[in-house]
């Protein structure tokens, strides 16, 4: 169920405000002050957790590979 739920938490939580800032951003627009805050803290939050947690699953599988070789 986790592994399931990183991709759609991954694409919903970088792709979204980052499109939205970019559309915005090359339309001209002004963002709404709450909205402008909101987003970046979104995106850049969004995009360290799923970084973390590639980077945990990556580690896990090679710990577990190396551990495997050794035995």
């Amino acid at each position: 169920m986790f592994s399931s739920l990183l991709i759609p938490a991954g694409v919903i939580g970088t792709v979204v405000p980052g499109l939205v800032l970019g559309v915005y951003k090359l339309q001209d627009w002004a963002l709404p002050a709450w909205l402008a805050v909101l987003l970046p803290v979104i995106f850049l939050g969004s995009l360290r957790g799923t970084l973390v947690l590639l980077g945990w699953k990556a580690s896990r599988s090679l710990f577990r590979r190396w551990r495997a070789s050794r035995e």
